[in-house]
């Protein structure tokens, strides 16, 4: 092919004989080129890429690293009792879109403090054992209450298997 001839778009370019047909101007193959050997030679290939991590999945610093919003430095930072009488204080302002975002806040975090307990209690429900003692004993020790008791002997009974028949 000469270089004053034109090829229109979506015409495929042919390679010298014996070769197959090369890609097509549009950058896709045509299914002529795309034989069972080349399939499965870019199959292997890829899989190669991928054991090297150079193929697929997450890569190293893929994606930006989120970062913190004011509100949430400004959370961490201030004390819980502030924030709470800031809110108050702006629930009673004269302009309403002050008095509707303290109110929008309030809510917020309410709906947040009650999820955190469902899921505290979940938590809790999925222990038993050695796990759920521990869990009471750190609890109570948040509330400053000793969490040292011993049962004698004579207190502890074991409850008989069902399943020994």
């Amino acid at each position: 092919m000469s270089a004053e001839q034109q090829i229109s778009p979506g015409e495929q370019v042919t390679s010298p004989a014996n070769n197959p047909p090369s890609r097509r101007l549009s950058g896709f193959a045509s299914q002529e080129y795309w034989t069972p050997e080349r399939k499965q030679a870019q199959k292997e290939l890829a899989k190669k890429m991928h054991d090297e991590g150079r193929f697929g999945g997450r890569q190293p610093g893929a994606g930006r690293p989120r970062k913190k919003t004011i509100a949430e430095t400004v959370v961490e930072k201030a004390e819980p009792e502030v924030i709470a009488r800031e809110l108050n204080a702006m629930v009673k302002h004269k302009a309403p879109s002050v008095k509707l975002g303290a109110i929008d806040r309030i809510k917020a975090f309410e709906d947040s403090y009650q999820k955190n307990m469902r899921d505290d209690e979940k938590e809790i429900l999925k222990l038993s054992g050695k796990a759920l003692d521990q869990a009471f004993a750190e609890t109570l020790a948040e509330l400053g209450i000793d969490y040292d008791y011993e049962l004698s002997a004579s207190d502890v009974t074991e409850e008989p298997d069902d399943d020994e028949d």
